[in-house]
């Protein structure tokens, strides 16, 4: 029972005050860092909901990287608890995106992806309104390789070219 993580993100463009942790994500994911390259990051912030929320992004990145099946488990129900527990405190659409990864490449039948329908419109609802910001290119970058298998998708990216 292996969890992949698809490599699903193009280059995000920067923005004036560059976003270190979501970097960091986008180079463990797209660069095929490793797990820590992320926690590294992590260390070196202050302890708030964000560092939380990418410190529960790192245990299911680390699932990825054990061999054991119960690991990668338990590496992945924390994680994403700890991620579920920081967006119920601050509702950031950036911690949604990162929900909507992680749970996007988890295989359905272990029952782990509730949240994709609800996470997948409030990323959509951002898009429409959001500046054009490093989330919003991320967003949009997630969406462009995902959209043949989500007609919804398809179609907002569709409208967003227009």
């Amino acid at each position: 029972m292996a969890i992949f993580f698809i490599v699903y993100m193009g280059i995000c463009k920067p923005q004036t005050t560059p976003n270190v942790l979501l970097h960091s994500f986008h180079q463990v994911v797209l660069k095929n860092q490793k797990s820590y390259y992320l926690k590294n990051a992590i260390d070196t912030q202050k302890d708030t909901y964000k560092t939380k929320a990418y410190t529960g992004v790192y245990y299911c990145l680390l699932a990825n990287e054990v061999i054991s099946p119960i690991q990668k488990l338990k590496y992945c129900t924390k994680g994403l608890h700890t991620l579920n527990t920081c967006i119920e405190k601050n509702n950031d659409v950036e911690f949604i995106y990162l929900r909507y990864s992680v749970e996007y490449s988890i295989p359905r039948f272990l029952n782990m992806s509730k949240h994709l329908q609800n996470d997948k419109q409030a990323l959509i609802e951002y898009a429409k309104s959001s500046t054009k910001n490093e989330l919003y290119h991320a967003i949009l970058s997630l969406f462009e390789n995902i959209k043949s298998q989500d007609k919804e998708i398809s179609n907002f990216l569709k409208q967003q070219e227009t």
